[in-house]
């Protein structure tokens, strides 16, 4: 391995659909390996699946990133105990990357109550709201905290998709 993309998330969230098309662990892995040099990075893949939960595991030059995806999925490890998560969030993908985390997942509420929680709950945990934007497509919620940057972005449906990066800025 001689380099990797600064962010590897980017590119692994591209190629997730690639992995676990009925192949072994091994031929997955190398699948990835060959889709991520074809976008310019050099890495290593893990791939695994146990109890309907797929996991990824990228290492580059610029550190690794663990992506876990599919039903059930928790939070990554080591995230921030600080950042509010929706009660009742059904995660279907979890990442730690080296600067940061991201969360997906949906709740049947909708956006506007998903909204308020996140404002009142960031702010309540000493989180300055940094951008709020609000379209009938998207809502989107940027928080600043010691060096630390947080967005939630919602996307209304029939249920409500969150998602949530949690990122360094150093």
């Amino acid at each position: 391995m001689t380099r990797g993309p600064k962010l590897l998330l980017p590119l692994l969230i591209a190629f997730m659909p690639l992995a676990g098309c009925g192949d072994s662990e091994d031929a997955t892995e190398k699948r990835l390996e060959k889709y991520a040099r074809q976008h310019g990075a050099d890495v290593d893949v893990d791939y695994s699946q146990e109890h309907g939960v797929k996991s990824v595991t990228m290492k580059g030059e610029d550190g690794e990133t663990k992506t876990a995806f599919g039903e059930n999925v928790g939070l990554p490890d080591g995230f921030p105990g600080d950042i509010a998560v929706y009660p009742g969030l059904k995660i279907f993908t979890s990442s730690t990357m080296p600067n940061g985390f991201l969360v997906q997942g949906h709740t049947g509420d909708g956006v506007d109550a998903v909204g308020v929680f996140f404002r009142d709950r960031m702010t309540g945990a000493g989180w300055s709201l940094a951008e709020q934007t609000e379209s009938p497509g998207m809502h989107s919620y940027s928080f600043r905290k010691d060096g630390r940057t947080a967005t939630v972005v919602l996307v209304p449906g029939d249920t409500t998709t969150v998602q949530i990066v949690a990122l360094s800025e150093s």
